[in-house]
This record gives C-alpha cells, sequence and structure tokens, in this order.
C-alpha cells in the first residue's frame, strides 16, 4: 500500500516537474516572439509590412528554436530586410535557432498598399 502510495506521488512529482518545464518553454517563445514583433514594429520600412513572427521553443534545450515568417512583401529586398532582421535579434539568445522563411512576394498585390501608405502620409517621420 505504501508503494503504491509513493509511486502516486512519484507521477504527480514527475507530472509537475515536466507541466513547470513546458510553461518555461511557452515565455521564453512569447519572449522571443515579442522581440522579434518589436524589432520588425522599430524598422521603418519593415513597420507596415503584414510580417508574422511565430517562435515555437522545443521541450529539449540543446534543440534549435523554430521561427516561422509568414507574410507578405512588395520586393525580394524587403524578404531578405525581413530575414536578416529576424536574424539579427535572435542570433544572442539562440545561436541555434532555424528561421522558416514562408514570405511570398507579391509586388502587384502589394502595390496599391504601398501606394496609399505614401497617399495617406505615412511615410513622413
Amino acid at each position: 500500500m505504501v508503494g503504491i502510495m509513493l509511486g502516486i506521488v512519484g507521477l504527480v512529482g514527475i507530472a509537475v516537474i515536466l507541466s513547470d518545464i513546458a510553461r518555461k518553454h511557452e515565455e521564453q517563445a512569447l519572449y522571443l516572439q515579442a522581440r522579434l514583433s518589436g524589432a520588425l514594429s522599430d524598422a521603418p520600412d519593415l513597420a507596415l509590412l503584414p510580417i508574422t513572427a511565430t517562435v515555437h521553443v522545443p521541450l529539449w534545450r540543446p534543440a534549435a528554436a523554430i521561427i516561422t515568417l509568414t507574410g507578405r512583401v512588395p520586393t525580394p529586398t524587403l524578404r531578405e530586410a525581413v530575414v536578416q532582421t529576424v536574424f539579427d535579434n535572435i542570433w544572442a539568445p539562440w545561436p541555434s535557432a532555424q528561421i522558416e522563411d514562408r514570405i511570398v512576394v507579391e509586388p502587384h498585390r502589394m502595390r496599391h498598399a504601398t501606394v496609399d501608405m505614401f497617399v495617406l502620409g505615412h511615410d513622413k517621420k
């Protein structure tokens, strides 16, 4: 009977430890995601682009964090600028991070958004 109770207590303890580890990794992923979102919104050329950076931090620390970039940009140069900005901001806290670039270059579709941005005066500082 005592052995069963110790087994249950041990299982509960392991479950609590695993839950705490998962919560810490989720917090770390949210921190990295906020850091990347802030970096993209601070860059004048990138701030108005519909880009999303999603971060997945695996439970096993030596494994690489995975940053998935999604959205649309009007030029390949802006696509490269987004990826470079993310790389520059993720390298120090997580050098083994992997960036999955799923950004689509759509020059014709994005042209009207850029024109609207300049017409509305968003290009002025």
